[in-house]
């Protein structure tokens, strides 16, 4: 995850202007533990490769002091949010968590994904709650919805074209895009054919995926609670 802001300035470039996604004193403060899970399983052979990855939100975090103050100096000019950006990378704003949302059982930092290692996949859906069976017990519902009506040619063709894009966007990180061109590459899939492979799903291929991986019997809950600072003092 880098901006390159540095070789405009190494080029003599005056008029630096830079449009961030993030609203200034943003922290990457850590990654994803699943992430650091994959890091190590794929790449422990590449321990130099695999520190890099591990030091992505310490790169990160000094080049947004660095930006600061550039920005403060007057050497570059930056656009950036004026706050927080509550939209996940993930996010598939559909009506069942439009709804959810709007009940309070979840904030906008629920989004979903999809991981794979050897032998297994997963999907994932994850955020705040109060209520995360209640979470739990609407995703289900939903997915046996989808699943015995079928999926509106219209919706899946936005959610097809979304996914095709997020992915397409997602080739604007480097780092992003080493790691998934390495675990791939180790999985004996070239990972630039993945336009290729989303034109090729059909709605029914998702509604029977849905029917035999999204059940109750196949589904696990993780609560992590808060530690209470004030109860330990």
């Amino acid at each position: 995850m880098a901006i390159p802001y540095q070789k405009a300035i190494d080029d003599g470039f005056e008029k630096i202007v830079l449009v961030l996604t993030r609203q200034q004193g943003y922290r990457k403060l850590y990654t994803k533990p699943s992430m650091l899970h994959l890091y190590a399983k794929y790449f422990r052979h590449f321990p130099k490769f695999l520190s890099a990855l591990y030091a992505v939100p310490t790169r990160y975090d000094a080049q947004q002091r660095e930006i600061d103050r550039l920005e403060k100096e007057g050497r570059i000019f930056v656009i950036r949010p004026q706050g927080p950006v509550n939209v996940s990378h993930t996010e598939k704003d559909t009506a069942k968590l439009k709804a959810l949302y709007e009940e309070g059982v979840i904030d906008s930092s629920f989004g979903g994904g999809f991981e794979t290692v050897d032998g297994c996949a997963m999907l994932l859906c994850s955020g705040d709650s109060d209520d995360p069976r209640a979470v739990r017990e609407a995703i289900l519902e939903q997915a046996e919805k989808i699943a015995a009506e079928g999926l509106p040619e219209k919706a899946f063709l936005r959610m097809k074209r979304s996914a095709l894009g997020r992915r397409i966007r997602g080739l604007d990180s480097f780092d992003s895009t080493c790691f998934r061109l390495c675990a791939y590459h180790f999985s004996d899939f070239d990972y630039f054919r993945f336009p290729e492979v989303y034109r090729g799903i059909s709605a029914e291929e998702i509604c029977d995926f849905l029917r035999r991986a999204v059940r109750a019997e196949r589904c696990s809950l993780s609560v992590i609670y808060p530690v209470n600072k004030e109860a330990q003092s």
